[in-house]
């Protein structure tokens, strides 16, 4: 699920918006699968945030994806 995260941001910094939203419905369906319902929130909303298919993500994107990120690494250095 991390190295997931991380792909949303990787993707996300390459306009590759279409594999960020692959990686994000991952996280989404793994979290809830062990029941982390915060992190499956976040990551929806980032599912949510990036749109429908061959658009662009709206400006929310960076919010979303640090609060995933904060979520799952709760002790991460912020910057």
């Amino acid at each position: 699920m991390n190295s997931d995260a991380a792909a949303i941001t990787g993707a996300t910094i390459a306009h590759d918006f279409d594999e960020a939203r692959f990686r994000a419905h991952l996280v989404t369906k793994a979290a809830k699968a062990l029941g982390l319902w915060a992190i499956a929130g976040a990551a929806f909303e980032i599912e949510i945030t990036l749109g429908p298919l061959g658009s662009a993500p709206s400006s929310d994107i960076g919010h979303a994806m640090l609060r995933l990120a904060d979520l799952i690494n709760p002790g991460r250095k912020q910057s």
